[in-house]
């Protein structure tokens, strides 16, 4: 039997290469910190992305619904921690992307969305 870790690693490492197919530099997976955890930080040009990644079986609700507004905070100041400890330079956008993977009738979906931010 496959447990919610084994899952999660899963469709964490589907959202890796998906974002590397989209030409995403992955730099850094579950990173843990007193705020919060990020499931992937990943660079595209000027662009340092926290990704929230979600599987979902039977979906029933919305991306928004699943990843509430205290979720985002968190992973906002985890964003902020990790560049701060890495010594990133200031010259970056910062966003929150979600990418929403879902199984309906035995086929998956990729949903990926910028900014889940400014949604709120």
């Amino acid at each position: 039997m496959i447990n919610k870790r084994d899952t999660g690693n899963k469709y964490e490492s589907l959202a890796v290469n998906y974002l590397k197919n989209l030409n995403y530099d992955i730099i850094e997976r579950n990173f843990y910190s007193k705020f919060g955890e990020i499931d992937i930080i990943a660079i595209k040009k000027n662009r340092i992305s926290a990704v929230e990644v979600k599987y979902r079986k039977n979906p029933i609700v919305s991306i928004f619904e699943t990843i509430p507004y205290s979720k985002i905070k968190k992973i906002e100041k985890t964003l902020y921690y990790y560049l701060a400890i890495k010594n990133y330079p200031d010259k970056y956008i910062l966003a929150i992307d979600a990418l929403l993977i879902e199984n309906k009738n035995n086929k998956e979906s990729i949903y990926f969305v910028k900014d889940i931010q400014l949604n709120y």
